[in-house]
């Protein structure tokens, strides 16, 4: 086959147009709700006995179950609102029914549900029977009551001391319980914590003596757990 020279020139310029076409880098995808608010509202921000929704970057919180949650899954956003301004997780703005709400939700801590009464703070192990005892009956016969102990000083009150000590150790990322007399922490929502929670005392137990707040003992599974909780900031 005879190609002219005119004919091979425009054979060759197609060939390096196609080659270009082909090799030209494609348009990436279009990002698609990549913006803070859907990031915020990805992620759970619940607590024991507290549900939340994120709506506009604002952190939606009630109690769980509560006539106050059910009324807004259906009709939205309530009549009352009280605002908390950057008062939440990321200086999130915070909303609810009720201010005390707020105040149960911001003081609960891992493994452990707060609520605010009449300014005093009532805590107690999450999903414990004393708690729904709580949430059924109300004030139970037998209260321990520590005078400004709480955050910002406020009273704090429960069905044991314990319940008290443990909540009051607990700090960031960590949940710390107190038996006989001697703290055990746990990094929250760790498996060494539920099965704590479930069968009691672990096979393997790492034990710091005087070495807790106040002298405490301090017992875990792993001394990295201990080092950990002694290091954060309560």
């Amino acid at each position: 086959m005879t190609f002219t020279r005119t004919a091979l020139t425009l054979l060759i310029a197609a060939a390096i147009t196609g080659c270009n076409a082909n090799s030209a880098p494609k348009e990436a995808p279009k990002a698609t709700r990549t913006d803070a608010a859907h990031t915020q509202a990805s992620v759970s921000f619940d607590k024991p006995g507290y549900v939340t929704e994120v709506h506009d970057g604002r952190l939606w919180v009630f109690e769980a179950d509560s006539k106050a949650y059910k009324d807004f899954k259906t009709t939205g956003e309530p009549s009352k609102i009280v605002t908390r301004i950057a008062a939440g997780p990321n200086g999130m703005t915070v909303r609810s029914t009720d201010g005390a709400v707020i105040d149960g939700y911001l003081l609960s801590k891992p493994g452990y549900v707060a609520e605010v009464h009449d300014g005093r703070l009532w805590v107690f192990e999450a999903d414990s029977k004393a708690y729904k005892d709580f949430k059924t009956t109300g004030e139970p016969s037998k209260i321990v009551t520590r005078i400004a102990a709480g955050p910002n000083g406020m009273t704090v009150r429960s069905t044991e001391g314990a319940i008290i000590d443990g909540y009051l150790l607990s700090k960031p990322g960590y949940v710390a319980e107190v038996h006989d007399g001697r703290l055990w922490v746990f990094e929250a929502n760790s498996k060494a914590y539920k099965d704590f929670k479930t069968t009691g005392e672990p096979s393997k137990i790492v034990t710091r003596i005087g070495a807790g707040p106040n002298g405490m003992t301090i017992r875990s599974t792993e001394a990295e757990v201990i080092d950990g909780y002694l290091a954060a900031k309560g």
